[in-house]
């Protein structure tokens, strides 16, 4: 009688045993795909920040800094016109 109930017991930690692998080998492909990820992840935000400082180069140079544009709010255009001819 108790050799069949050890024998059981020791079954069902087995089992127990095989459940919790199988979980942890299930759990630890999930927290590769997710590195996988955030790596990936990482590589965006990278080329993100290039691809808007190279925008921001861009506009710059097509548009000037603002400190570098000429103040013309309230003038007309043909002040502003004038103001070019003239000197």
């Amino acid at each position: 009688m108790e050799r069949e109930q050890y024998q059981k017991q020791i079954k069902d930690i087995l089992q127990a045993v095989e459940t919790l692998l199988k979980s942890n080998n299930a759990m630890g492909e999930r927290v590769a795909q997710l590195e996988k990820i955030a790596e990936d992840y990482e590589d965006l935000k990278a080329e993100n920040a290039k691809l808007k400082g190279e925008l921001a180069m861009r506009k710059r140079a097509q548009y000037g800094k603002g400190s570098e544009k000429k103040v013309t709010e309230g003038r007309s255009d043909y002040e502003l016109i004038a103001q070019e001819v003239l000197g």
